[in-house]
């Protein structure tokens, strides 16, 4: 199990998995011991690195200043400064092979909480649908031209990193996307050399309930109420309420999200201090639930009830 995560996280920095909660529960266990190790590991091969490197520069200094005489020092210290040189390169991709491994560890978290949310709601047998990207998008999802910089362009970047798909033990389907958003404004300045500004977007949550008609009703009376059953956190606002047939759309955005942290091409992990603001994402998360399904349970108290 644990080796087909790694093979799968290695190929494609995603864990995309259809099972019960308690498999996905188990998965991202596993997902969190790797992370874990690796990051040790990565730690150790630096350290190691840092040490072959305070040994090696001083012996290729040697070789090179004693190398025209030929003494014996100056092949010693060559042939030593090789052997070095090929253990710098053996751990150098050693620790390069980690890299895939070390996860940013506030999205695995973010999905643990939410299944173990769900899972009481749920069927134990029932089968529900989690991906989890791990990597950061390699292209802008577009691009515009800058409105008032002459020369200057906009990046927008998309990176939905949590999808999850599954049904209620009412017969509600119910699909969530989460998806960090940000901005990268580039052009040169009055100098003519190359700027780059980066902004900040926020998160979007996507929350999509489709119920049973003949259990809530169509929804008809309770519509001017929808509104008034959104309750969520004051961090987030609410950007669109849409009602089509028997399917309920919510999206919400958390303005000050700012978990997204790039590291060159790798996504930095949060720092201890920043865990509050991860629990914070779980409590808009189950919030919209909530609001989602207030809206339905008031539905349902409208329904005239049927004599026979």
């Amino acid at each position: 199990m644990t080796q087909a995560l790694v093979q799968q996280l290695r190929r494609n920095a995603c864990y995309r998995e259809r099972a019960t909660c308690d498999k996905m529960l188990l998965d991202l266990r596993h997902l969190a011991a790797l992370d874990r190790e690796a990051a040790a590991k990565m730690r150790l091969y630096g350290r190691l690195l840092t040490i072959l490197g305070f040994i090696w520069i001083p012996m290729v200094f040697v070789s090179c200043g004693t190398g025209l005489a030929a003494t014996r020092i100056g092949l010693f210290s060559g042939l030593v400064a090789g052997i070095f040189f090929g253990w710098y390169l053996f751990i150098w991709w050693k620790r390069s092979q980690q890299v895939a491994l070390a996860l940013p560890d506030y999205r695995y978290q973010v999905a643990t909480r939410l299944i173990e949310m769900l899972r009481w709601d749920t069927d134990d047998y029932g089968q529900h649908q989690v991906q989890i990207s791990f990597a950061l998008p390699r292209k802008p999802a577009r691009s515009e031209r800058h409105p008032y910089r002459l020369g200057w362009n906009i990046d927008f970047y998309e990176d939905p990193w949590l999808q999850m798909e599954g049904k209620f033990l009412d017969g509600t389907h119910y699909s969530l996307n989460l998806c960090e958003k940000w901005q990268i404004r580039h052009g040169r300045n009055i100098n003519g050399n190359l700027r780059s500004k980066p902004r900040n977007k926020g998160l979007e949550i996507k929350l999509v309930l489709q119920c049973d008609r003949r259990l809530y009703g169509d929804f008809s009376q309770a519509l001017p109420q929808l509104g008034k059953c959104i309750k969520l956190p004051p961090m987030t606002t609410v950007k669109s309420l849409h009602i089509n047939g028997q399917r309920i759309k919510i999206r919400v955005v958390i303005p000050s999200w700012q978990a997204q942290k790039s590291q060159g091409t790798f996504l930095a992990k949060l720092s201890e201090g920043e865990e509050a603001t991860t629990r914070a994402l779980g409590r808009a998360v189950t919030m919209t639930f909530l609001s989602g399904y207030q809206f339905l349970n008031y539905a349902r108290h409208l329904i005239k009830p049927h004599f026979f």
